[in-house]
């Protein structure tokens, strides 16, 4: 049922069809589309120069590869250098008593620093054709067989052209990662409409569009010459290299080396900020041990004073930003007979073994050796120290743990250090990875208040399979806004995404707003900024995943609303809840503009044509004339076999007389029979309290009968 929304102040946690939503800001506000910049939640408290932070450490503990269960906290010592550190928080997660994400899902949600991270990266210019789709297929099978629901699984790629990134930021939704992966083997992912214009996700949780949308022209030109069997750009070099010296053709090969370190490095900074234990699942070629190393009367030892040196610093400096992100790395030599691959050697062993890993040379392992990876992360300790005096300057502070007592002999699996807090502005790509874990956290928090009011209307006949036109309205108190506004712009970014129960995610939308407060302060101070955005849904259960935040102070607001899109049924009467418009129109507006060509959507409106904005939480005023304005909206109300009955109920369950609810019209009836009728409300002479305006629909002919309501107060809002 449609039903109001609003969610407590100052909840804290200690971690985030297709919409083009472009926004026109009402009364002189300026907005664009953009993506928004995020960093997480604070968990640190600034002093001058030095913080006190919170440090979360998910561990594994692993013997004879089988997780250790039953441990406490005191089977732990934590250790930030050299101080032993109290153990101020604990938890387990045990991934075989967790059906899912959400809290509802019985036996408890995964909290996001114990989730499981992998990135399945590809290595386009090392990889052909054969290899890619032996590699994809790899992809495909640990998606289907191995991995847990709380999972969450990014797309990347690497290319000589394009360097290294994510066309897929970490979701939990698998629909996503195999729409990314049928890409990279040149399909159109199954169920896609051809033609349809894709709107791209700022988050990168939803994969639309063309690959060259998702990773840029030259990584798509590079994957279709490998598919094409023209070969890889580094294997193709290689080849023309047999016919170079052995001197020449090592500086090349170096030089391709340091080149895929640096990218690959970058990578795992942009994610080292992220909670969770991080995977990477790296399919490419092993690059030889020659590269650092010569064989000489049966002895090892560098080529040479500076290159092979300088090749192995690349390398222990590629293994040390890994261990410093907290990366476990997993690599998968695709190289095989008539592939052109590059010798087995040693730079991915060294980084997958030196970061805890392993490295798979025979694709009929991995979905073995990957099931008994996974099975060894499936338990985590979930330990807590808080550390004090910590210069707020990124730098990387390495801890250990160790074991104690009866637990002593197990293997540790943990991340090796943490970065502490700094001023710098972080990338975007870090950012954007942030905002994304805050969404799916799962967890609500934030210290501005935010009011929410979702209703479905049936679609238009042109959405496919029975869709409902979702409304959804936030409402943001602008005293709250202005609290912390400093100089004449108020920047806010805004991300709203709907997922199902399988965590897979229908639609979203996301703004960058921009008030210019010389001119909206005064009004934004007094009233509040309102949003408004629409969704095409089916019939479902469903989350709507809300992030409103303010990036100059980091006051923001991260909400999760459940609801349900009911099936409607032809001829069949349907209720939504009344609407109590907001005539005083003091509000900040921001809601969808129509694209060219395209019908607007609004459906709220009284009469033929105009338009309203609903009230949030209503209140009525007894001193400023005392009625109010209502629409109730719904289908087939007019049939004679339907009794409607429309009363106010006091918050002690008395009703209240009928004269104060008057009927001032009705709307006429629109082709697929919507509804509507208009109310007065009289409130004057109530006593100052929370009220109800409560409609019932008695469907005599089918035997049904529903009941919809909205709240309102009469006198000062609550906490004024």
């Amino acid at each position: 049922m449609p039903m109001p929304h609003r969610a407590p102040k100052g909840v804290r946690s200690a971690s985030a069809a297709f919409l083009t939503l472009v926004a026109a800001l009402v009364a002189l506000a300026a907005c664009a589309f953009a993506g928004g910049a995020l960093a997480q939640e604070e968990a640190a408290v600034f002093e001058d120069t030095t913080s006190v932070v919170v440090v979360e450490v998910p561990v594994n503990v692993v013997r004879d590869g089988q997780p250790v269960r039953g441990l406490t906290a005191d089977d732990f010592e934590i250790y930030d250098g050299r101080r032993r550190m109290p153990i101020v928080d604990f938890e387990v997660v045990d991934l075989e008593t967790v059906s899912g994400t959400r809290r509802d899902d019985g036996g408890g949600a995964v909290p996001m620093p114990a989730r499981r991270h992998f990135l399945l990266l590809f290595d386009a210019s090392n990889m052909g054709g054969a290899a890619l789709r032996r590699s994809l297929a790899g992809a495909r099978r640990m998606l289907s067989e191995a991995l847990h629901p709380a999972d969450l699984v990014g797309v990347g790629v690497y290319s000589q052209r394009g360097g290294a990134g994510l066309l897929l930021g970490f979701t939990p939704d698998r629909r996503q990662v195999r729409a990314v992966l049928d890409r990279l083997e040149g399909k159109a992912p199954e169920g896609e409409e051809p033609g349809s214009q894709p709107v791209q996700d700022p988050l990168r949780l939803v994969a639309r569009g063309s690959l060259a949308d998702l990773g840029g022209e030259d990584l798509a030109a590079e994957l279709a010459e490998g598919l094409s069997g023209r070969g890889a750009m580094v294997a193709e070099t290689l080849r023309d290299m047999s016919r170079l010296n052995v001197a020449r053709r090592r500086e090349l090969e170096r030089s391709a080396f340091a080149t895929m370190a640096d990218a690959l490095g970058g990578l795992a900074d942009v994610a080292a900020g992220i909670d969770g234990r991080k995977f990477l699942v790296l399919f490419s070629r092993d690059w030889s041990s020659d590269l650092f190393f010569e064989e000489n009367e049966g002895r090892r030892s560098l080529l040479d004073e500076n290159a092979g040196a300088r090749s192995l610093n690349d390398l222990q400096g590629l293994v040390s930003r890994f261990q410093q992100g907290g990366w476990t790395v997993q690599a998968v030599d695709t190289g095989g007979a008539g592939d052109g691959g590059l010798a087995a050697g040693g730079a991915f062993t060294s980084l997958a073994r030196e970061t805890g890993g392993e490295v798979f040379r025979n694709f009929g392992d991995l979905g073995t050796a990957m099931e008994r990876m996974l099975d060894k992360t499936s338990v985590t300790y979930l330990l807590v120290f808080r550390a004090d005096g910590v210069k707020a300057d990124g730098a990387f502070h390495p801890i250990r743990v160790k074991l104690a007592g009866r637990s002593k002999g197990a293997d540790l699996l943990h991340r090796s250090g943490y970065l502490a807090p700094s001023d710098a502005e972080e990338e975007d790509g870090s950012r954007r990875l942030g905002t994304a874990e805050m969404l799916l956290s799962g967890e609500d928090s934030g210290d501005l208040e935010v009011a929410a009011l979702v209703a479905a209307f049936r679609g238009s006949p042109e959405l496919a399979e029975g869709k409902s036109l979702v409304t959804a309205w936030f409402e943001v108190p602008g005293k709250d806004l202005m609290a912390s506004a400093t100089g004449d712009t108020l920047q806010l970014e805004v991300y709203a995404y709907i997922l199902d129960r399988e965590s897979e995610i229908h639609d979203f939308f996301s703004q960058n707003l921009s008030l210019d407060l010389s001119k909206v302060g005064d009004r934004l101070g007094g009233s509040a900024l309102k949003l408004y955005g629409d969704f095409d849904l089916a019939p479902g259960a469903y989350d709507l995943r809300l992030l409103i935040r303010d990036p100059a102070s980091g006051r923001h607001a991260l909400r999760g609303y459940p609801f349900a899109v009911d099936p409607f049924v032809d001829g069949a009467a349907r209720l939504l809840p009344p609407f109590f418009l907001d005539d005083d129109g003091e509000a900040l507006v921001v809601r969808e503009r129509v694209a060219d060509g395209e019908e607007d959507r609004y459906p709220f409106v009284i009469g033929d044509d105009e338009l309203f904005v609903p009230v949030i939480e209503a209140r009525v005023d007894p001193e400023d004339g005392g009625r109010a304005r209502i629409c109730l909206m719904g289908y087939h109300l007019m049939r004679d076999d339907l009794l409607l009955d429309a009363s106010l109920v006091a918050s002690d369950g008395s009703l209240l007389a009928k004269d104060r609810l008057l009927v001032m019209g009705r709307g006429e009836t629109g082709a697929d029979g919507f509804d509507r009728l208009y109310f007065s409300l009289d409130a004057t002479g109530l006593a100052v309290g929370d009220y109800q305006m409560l409609v019932s629909l008695h469907d005599l002919g089918r035997g049904h009968s529903e009941d919809t309501f909205m709240p309102f107060r009469v006198g000062a809002a609550a906490g004024d």
